[in-house]
């Protein structure tokens, strides 16, 4: 496969851009059947927009961190941002880390928001992992391996949906774990 999912003259549509655009609209409307009798509704739902837009910050600074050699001579690059050149522990990082401090400067329940706004998450990159066969950029792995990434998401998704009413602790524990997990297959793989 390649990258461009639809080229319409000059403007192109990559594979990431599509799936970023529908697992969003989706993980909002997840988000909004899942908080439908919550008290917080409302503040849940502001704090997804700011959970991505923090994330996707945190992705990039941390990738440029750990990347800092390959801007030495081209800052402008730093800008340059695609789905190639992200880090998803930066991302959740900072994504989290501003979540805590927003809610505790708030006074609203860090670990209720946190638990619902981690399901429309782990749907996400259940689905999302299947960017990287779509476009092709997976070749020296197996379709396999990305199975076994998505099932790793779709785990905890069932985790995190089934035990977030009963565990206030439960985000804490799914999201260490998956980070962990995840970045183990990496090096398995």
């Amino acid at each position: 496969m390649r990258p461009i999912f639809l080229q319409l003259g000059p403007i192109s549509i990559t594979w990431f851009l599509l799936f970023g655009v529908i697992l969003t609209i989706v993980g909002y409307i997840i988000l909004k059947i899942i908080t439908k009798d919550n008290k917080y509704k409302k503040i849940i739902e502001d704090y997804y927009l700011l959970e991505l837009i923090i994330g996707f910050i945190g992705a990039r600074i941390t990738y440029v961190l750990f990347h800092l050699g390959l801007y030495e001579d081209r800052l402008m690059d730093i800008i340059r941002i695609n789905h190639y050149n992200l880090n998803l522990f930066g991302g959740i990082l900072l994504a989290t880390l501003t979540l805590f401090i927003v809610t505790k400067i708030k006074k609203e329940p860090f670990l209720e928001i946190l638990n619902r706004l981690l399901v429309p998450f782990y749907f996400s990159m259940a689905i999302g992992i299947w960017v990287f066969e779509f476009e092709g950029i997976l070749a020296k792995s197996s379709t396999s391996e990305t199975l076994i990434y998505s099932l790793l998401f779709f785990i905890f998704l069932i985790i995190q949906s089934s035990l977030f009413e009963r565990y206030k602790k439960i985000g804490l524990i799914t999201l260490s774990s998956s980070i962990l997990l995840y970045y183990l297959l990496m090096i398995i793989f």
